[in-house]
């Protein structure tokens, strides 16, 4: 998973990577899995859905490990990223769990996703298969 920020910073412009920078993720949602095991390629496809997310780092070390505001969809939450490349975690308002990152696959495909899991632990946590441009 280390290739990974490498691979990311290949394909993300220098500018949006800069220590403090603000990032926008401009997302449309391709496919939802029902559980977080599912393969991207056996989960449901659904209608193109718009997510936004913005991140700005709040505290964050030289790696970018730390604390970031992250907006999605115009609802803003405080969370944790592991680097500034994510993955990035936050608790909404509805006390549920959300996890934005980005996977490299064996095909070295950048897969994007998004993880839900319910605040209450009444549904099983989904992920959302997004197409991702990061464009600041």
């Amino acid at each position: 998973m280390r290739i990974l920020p490498g691979l990311l910073l290949a394909v993300t412009p220098l500018p949006c990577l800069a220590e403090g920078a603000v990032q926008i993720w401009d997302c449309h949602a391709k496919a939802l899995c029902p559980d977080v095991a599912g393969q991207p390629d056996k989960c449901g496809k659904i209608e193109s859905v718009p997510h936004s997310f913005e991140i700005a780092p709040l505290k964050t070390d030289a790696e970018g490990q730390g604390g970031y505001r992250v907006t999605h969809n115009g609802m803003s939450a405080t969370g944790e990223g592991q680097s500034f490349t994510g993955p990035f975690e936050w608790t909404d308002d509805t006390g549920a769990r959300d996890t934005l990152r980005a996977e490299l696959r064996p095909d070295n495909a950048l897969l994007f996703e998004l993880l839900h899991a319910a605040a209450d632990g009444s549904a099983p946590t989904t992920r959302t298969i997004l197409d991702c441009e990061v464009t600041q």
